[in-house]
């Protein structure tokens, strides 16, 4: 099986979630990656985390809750728009707002996927070490390209709003504790 969600050759064991899933034995092993695995995991602080996220269409209001539909907006009138149309690593940018990616776009069915976002910016979540941040603001929202291969495509955008799933929360709180 191919697992696409994860990028070749550029995904880190933290930012991909498998530290928090007990994917990784931090006391031993030999692989390509260790001493940076081992380094993140006893100093650094992990930016970035592959999140779910549902999409929607830009004149709707942020949804609240995680929800599968086949197309983007949940009422069937996307117009047969849905996240497949989104190409892999598409930036992920800040509605009104210039500057650095947000995160990026990997891959999606329906209305939901998966994205590595900037935890700072697109969540609450506060990271270890530091203090609550003003990059993010319960409201903010963010938006990422439909492919196509038009000027008219290329102007299409869909709203992407992430979830923060508990068990992640918790994992995160743990790794504080440790």
């Amino acid at each position: 099986m191919l697992v696409r969600e994860i990028l070749r050759e550029q995904a880190l064991v933290h930012e991909s979630n498998i530290d928090l899933m007990g994917g990784v034995d931090f006391r031993k092993g030999c692989y390509v990656g260790q001493e940076l695995t081992i380094r993140t995991e006893h100093r650094g602080v992990v930016r970035k985390r592959i999140l779910p996220c549902v999409l929607y269409p830009e004149e709707e209001a942020e949804p609240k809750a995680l929800e599968y539909h086949p197309e983007i907006g949940g009422d069937g009138g996307g117009g047969g728009v849905s996240a497949d149309m989104v190409p892999a690593e598409a930036s992920i940018g800040r509605v009104g707002k210039k500057g650095r990616s947000a995160g990026k776009w990997l891959r999606g069915v329906g209305n939901v996927g998966l994205a590595l976002c900037r935890l700072e910016m697109m969540t609450d979540v506060v990271l270890p070490g530091e203090a609550a941040s003003a990059a993010y603001t319960a409201g903010d929202e963010f938006v990422v390209g439909l492919g196509g291969k038009g000027e008219e495509d290329d102007a299409r955008k869909v709203k992407i709003k992430a979830f923060v799933p508990e068990w992640l929360r918790q994992g995160l709180e743990k790794k504080e504790g440790h």
